[in-house]
């Protein structure tokens, strides 16, 4: 309902205003009265009004001196509607001039003001759906700048500009909100897509007003259905809670949304905004250790990574020999090692902390196998990409067959990059995806249809392009979407779904990271440089 003021020093008046139509029918609140400016003005300090209805002429002060004081002290951002018994062009033309959307003689007749009543609902309404374009526009535009920082991809503008639009405390991390899939087939993206957007609304809805600290989809890996949270101390103490208990509580409202299990991936605590890209790498970590950790909902970087070495054990030749088995891609050594390997850790009986120590200790030396390879391959990406697989197939957490699994996998993988399959399957990929880029398009499913192991094909994207498959097949994407905005007239929620979008929010974040402006800005630029739409 909006609230309504009626400054007037006659109670006639007053009275018969109140009385002339049903506000609450109208949409409006009953009105608040004040018998002269000054007490109006009073009212204005604690009270915030919609729709103030004056008279022009009254005692200390004018019914327009109180409009311009108002104005130009910027009191209220309220709609004004002037009354006046004097027909006097000087009066309406002032009294426009300062934003008032109507002037009306006395008496003023019922249907006179019925039809103001309504001008104000449309402006009112005009107004929030502005606000809203406003405020949805900035926060896509935000999400990308935090995006591209979480990459290391930003400039002093991009820092000054998230600087602006939230508060930081000395002390802060990133959060990682992940989907987990156990199945054999794994979940459809489309699906995955559509549960990783109840969880964003799920999440804003937690945050409340700090909604802003929430990133839809900031990761750039394949078949990662990621939510990112800016956790700082200030949003945890202003609810006088600890970390642990504001990320146990969120777990506890997203489990009201969904049945499907999730994860909760907390990066190291750091000092200041311009260390929080250090914080994400550390759950990226995370999540390529996911596979090998106890299940839980709730890892924090510091528990999970930086292990102990206080009394640890490395059963070091047993990995090694399972390194050797899976740089020879020998299926049977493979098998064996790792059988032997967790022989020697159940006849030690070691501790949760020493197992860790040595699942770190074997996959950092497989990823040294395929930097020996070739010395462009991302450590960390491998890492990523091999360990997402293996949960992905459905193997269970830290057991020897999980491990036998990942190891052949990765011994083929390895096999691959040393046969070096160059780019005539590349080709072929980049072909299939100017062609049907619209389409549910994976790494998993290009792989199958060419008979080329995904984890490569991500390689040979990223040796290639310099970027993932998931960023590259944005901005095959993003190319075909200018040229909609450009040289068609559709809507963007059109062009978002021609593109292979279902989500139009999304769609426009994305467009602002590869163009640096909304659907809408791009289009109407081109317009001005004389295209067509």
């Amino acid at each position: 309902m909006l609230k309504v003021l009626i400054v007037d020093d006659e109670p006639v008046i007053t009275e018969g205003l109140k009385i002339l139509v049903d506000w609450k029918a109208e949409g409006f609140d009953e009105p608040e009265v004040s018998d002269n400016a000054l007490d109006a003005l009073r009212k204005l300090r604690d009270h915030s009004y919609d729709l103030i209805i004056t008279d022009i002429k009254m005692p200390t002060m004018s019914g327009l001196e109180f409009l311009e004081e108002v104005r130009e002290k910027d009191l209220l951002d309220a709609y004004f509607i002037i009354l006046s018994g004097f027909a006097d062009f000087e009066y309406a033309r002032r009294a426009i001039g300062l934003e008032c959307i109507d002037y009306h003689l006395k008496p003023l007749e019922k249907k006179a003001l019925l039809g103001s009543l309504d001008k104000v609902r449309q402006l009112h309404r005009q107004k929030k759906q502005e606000l809203s374009t406003k405020e949805s526009l900035h926060s896509a535009y935000l999400e990308a700048r935090l995006a591209s920082f979480l990459h290391y991809k930003y400039d002093d503008k991009d820092l000054e500009y998230i600087k602006s639009s939230l508060r930081f405390s000395k002390q802060l991390r990133y959060v990682s909100l992940q989907p987990i899939s156990r199945s054999e087939e794994g979940d459809l993206d489309e699906e995955l897509r559509e549960l990783q957007r109840i969880l964003y609304n799920s999440v804003e809805f937690y945050l409340g007003a700090d909604k802003s600290y929430g990133i839809f989809d900031p990761s750039r890996e394949e078949n990662v259905y990621e939510i990112g949270l800016v956790l700082t101390d200030c949003l945890v103490e202003k609810r006088r809670l600890s970390t642990q208990q504001f990320l146990e509580r969120l777990m506890l409202h997203l489990r009201g949304v969904t049945d499907k299990e999730l994860v909760l991936l907390v990066g190291k605590n750091v000092s200041g905004l311009e260390e929080l890209p250090d914080s994400y790498s550390g759950t990226c970590i995370l999540r390529s250790f996911l596979a090998f950790l106890p299940v839980k909902e709730i890892y924090f970087y510091e528990d999970e990574v930086q292990v102990s070495l206080d009394h640890a054990v490395i059963c070091k030749d047993e990995l090694d020999g399972l390194i050797s088995a899976v740089e020879r891609n020998h299926k049977a050594d493979i098998k064996q090692s790792v059988d032997a390997f967790y022989s020697k850790m159940r006849e030690m009986k070691v501790s949760q902390e020493t197992v860790k120590l040595n699942i770190n200790y074997l996959l950092f030396s497989l990823i040294h196998l395929a930097t020996k390879l070739n010395e462009d391959v991302d450590q960390r990406k491998i890492l990523e990409i091999i360990s997402e697989a293996a949960v992905e197939e459905g193997m269970m957490r830290g057991s020897s067959e999980h491990l036998f699994e990942f190891s052949r996998d990765y011994a083929d993988y390895l096999s691959q990059l040393a046969k070096s399959l160059g780019k005539g399957v590349l080709d072929d990929i980049l072909r299939e995806i100017e062609e049907n880029y619209a389409d549910n398009l994976t790494l998993r499913s290009l792989g199958k249809k060419y008979y080329v192991n995904s984890v490569y094909l991500g390689q040979l994207f990223k040796n290639e392009f310099q970027s993932s498959f998931k960023d590259y097949l944005n901005s095959v994407r993003m190319k075909h979407a200018a040229e909609l905005l450009t040289y068609s007239d559709m809507k963007i929620m059109e062009v978002a779904e021609r593109v292979g979008y279902r989500d139009v929010n999304y769609f426009v974040t994305r467009f602002i990271n590869a163009y640096d402006c909304t659907p809408s800005k791009f289009r109407r630029a081109k317009q001005k440089n004389g295209y067509y739409t």
